[in-house]
């Protein structure tokens, strides 16, 4: 029974002398990780000269339990540190002794141990040492409680070793073998085993205490190591993309920042960035889910890293756009221009997502960082309006940046103000251009025309507002503004006998929008008759279907359905009948040039008769001349429209028409309006 007293108390001294060790490592280790995390969270404001937020940052960590002190040595002199036990003939010796030191020495200093870590900014630069201090004081503590604690239930085991050895049997070596069995878990890093025995007031019940406080301590260093660890994934997480792993935006703004330093302090380097953009990405996206947009963004930057492999950093700054950032001594350009020819065939090869091919483009805008240039952020302006003028010139191409596209950029920044100024001014007008019958020569209709009366630049015509109208969504509000005034103005002459009806242009989005119906419902008890003119390819659109309702629903309220530009399209003759209109306009490029070709005008014959077929009125447009008047009456056209009649007009010239019943002389000398 005294052996196995013995063996017991011996175990306790063996594991005495692991948890020693145990706890010393850990000491190491928890100092040496915490030093690494702050030096990460230091190093910005070191390379900024920044010496208070470093020392604000140090002082952050004072909640780590041991942390004594930190010291930053840069170029080999002290550049910051925090309130520490050490004095300042103690920090001196501390920093003559890691700058003079090429290894990691460990120095004792009054109760802590110092460690020393070398900050590499960019995986190149070293930009100063930090030297920290944790004091060993609290685990030397534990160790001494723990010491004495053990010695002392070794004397009371011997000491009753002769009276109790049943007890013994019975209370001792089982709960110093279960105990044990605790101690060997937390050394194996395992505390999920509950420690026994803690209700014991006996000396077993002291040791397992003893036990338990070690193991709530080994637990606080686990936690501390995985605060550390969580601490490192976060700052790698906050400038990586989640999903492609690229660098994100915060991360190119950090290295336009670092490469801007570097020409400030060095020999300046020339830059080059490469803004990506992949054409038909949405459509994917559209069609297929995130998901597949998922996967596509994933095979992108798989293929960027390949391709890319020079560059000195590739982003994703959001969406499906992508930066690439080169570097060189001499001529950037070059390596530019033959990076964007490798990456554009690279992204258009197509993958495959569930069973399917899917395939992008790219449009890339190159643009390049010199004296003239601020900062990078400019520079990447500069390569994000090379990629709209890539995205405009057809997409799947590169530019690079010239003047003349800032210029550009600038010319349609003042337009879209001048177009929403105009709007809020009610500049936009309506003009209008009489439709007179081929026989007669009265006016049977009246299109409407769309006008800017702009304060400097004096009439603009549609062509040099229309197409950025439409794309700046605002085409819906000139549209509702020239109708209404266009109603008012045929309504001031609706005391005539006979009031022509009134044409308005109407897209496919437009005819599609609910405010139109809107106005179309209001004009029910109007003596007004409103004509909507479609283009032809307006019918053919993928809302085919849905087109064909509205039409019915604006035939039923009495509006009379035109199709505009007749044989420009993809003409179908059962697309046609479903649309069934009233009226059938034939561009002006096949009436010009009929009468001096036989195709356009066998063109113009053919259209002619499908439309008497099919009961339906047609109007020749862009009639200029006596010769093209005479050939489209004579090939059965109803109505004609063009200079040759009258010029569009402004309200005033057209009222000043309608009152005095001018009639055109559609077989002599034409009778045109006053208005130019």
């Amino acid at each position: 029974m005294l052996g196995l007293i013995a063996v017991a108390a011996a175990n306790t001294g063996s594991w005495l002398a692991r948890f020693q060790t145990e706890i010393e490592s850990s000491f190491y280790l928890r100092g040496e990780e915490t030093t690494v995390v702050i030096a990460d969270a230091v190093a910005k404001a070191v390379w900024t000269f920044d010496s208070e937020q470093a020392r604000e940052i140090m002082t952050g960590f004072a909640h780590i339990e041991g942390f004594t002190f930190g010291l930053i040595l840069a170029d080999d002199m002290p550049f910051a540190e925090t309130p520490a036990l050490a004095t300042d003939a103690d920090l001196s010796r501390i920093a003559n002794t890691f700058a003079a030191s090429g290894e990691s020495p460990v120095l004792e200093l009054g109760g802590s141990v110092l460690f020393k870590q070398t900050i590499v900014y960019n995986d190149t630069n070293q930009i100063g040492v930090l030297v920290t201090g944790f004091s060993i004081a609290p685990t030397q503590a534990l160790l001494q409680t723990t010491r004495r604690e053990t010695v002392l239930l070794q004397v009371i085991s011997f000491s009753l070793l002769g009276l109790m050895i049943a007890f013994v049997l019975r209370s001792v070596i089982r709960p110093l073998h279960d105990i044990t069995q605790v101690i060997d878990d937390v050394t194996g890093g395992d505390l999920d085993r509950d420690v026994p025995f803690l209700s014991r007031e006996d000396e077993v019940g002291r040791l397992a205490t003893a036990v338990a406080f070690l193991k709530k301590n080994a637990r606080t260093l686990i936690s501390v190591e995985a605060e550390a660890e969580a601490s490192r994934r976060i700052a790698k997480q906050a400038v990586l993309d989640e999903l492609t792993g690229l660098p994100n935006r915060r991360a190119l703004m950090n290295l336009f920042e670092e490469l801007d330093r570097e020409n400030r302090l060095d020999t300046p380097r020339r830059v080059a960035l490469l803004h990506m953009d992949l054409d038909g990405f949405k459509q994917i996206n559209d069609t297929l889910g995130h998901k597949a947009g998922d996967h596509v963004l994933w095979v992108v930057a798989t293929r960027l890293r390949a391709v890319g492999g020079a560059c000195r950093g590739i982003a994703r700054i959001g969406g499906d756009e992508f930066v690439a950032v080169l570097v060189a001594d001499t001529d950037v350009a070059a390596s530019a221009k033959q990076l964007a020819d490798a990456l554009i065939p690279a992204l258009r090869a197509p993958s495959e997502f569930e069973g399917q091919t899917v395939r992008v483009g790219c449009s890339i805008g190159i643009a390049y960082h010199d004296r003239n240039n601020r900062d990078l952020l400019e520079t990447l302006v500069q390569a994000d309006i090379a990629l709209y003028k890539a995205k405009g010139n057809g997409k799947n191409q590169w530019i690079e940046f010239d003047e003349a596209q800032r210029r550009a950029v600038i010319e349609r920044k003042d337009l879209t103000d001048q177009i929403q100024q105009g709007l809020e001014r009610a500049e936009f007008v309506p003009f209008f251009q009489p439709i007179v019958d081929a026989q007669t020569g009265k006016i049977r209709g009246i299109e409407v025309l769309s006008r800017w009366q702009h304060p400097v630049r004096g009439l603009v015509g549609p062509d040099h507002f229309l197409a950025l109208a439409k794309e700046l969504k605002l085409m819906r509000f000139i549209d509702r503004t020239i109708l209404t005034q266009a109603i008012e103005v045929i309504l001031e002459v609706a005391d005539l006998p006979e009031l022509p009806h009134l044409a308005v242009n109407v897209s496919v989005e437009r005819l599609m929008e609910t405010d139109l119906m809107e106005v179309v419902k209001s004009m029910q008890d109007s003596p007004v008759r409103l004509v909507v003119e479609l283009l032809e390819s307006a019918y053919l659109d993928d809302l085919g279907e849905r087109v064909i309702w509205r039409i019915d629903e604006l035939r039923e309220l009495g509006v009379g359905i035109h199709i505009d530009d007749f044989g420009t399209g993809h003409s179908s003759l059962a697309g046609l009948l479903r649309v069934s209109p009233d009226v059938m306009k034939i561009d002006r490029r096949f009436v010009a040039a009929a009468p001096h070709s036989r195709k356009e005008r066998a063109l113009i014959e053919s259209m002619l008769g499908i439309a008497k077929t099919f009961g339906i009125e047609t109007v020749c447009e862009g009639v200029e001349t006596d010769e093209q008047a005479e050939l489209v009456r004579s090939l059965g056209c109803t109505m004609l429209q063009g200079f040759r009649y009258f010029r569009p007009m402004d309200a005033e010239s057209l009222k000043s028409v309608l009152r005095r019943g001018e009639v055109a002389d559609v077989h002599g000398t034409a009778r045109q309006s006053s208005a130019g």
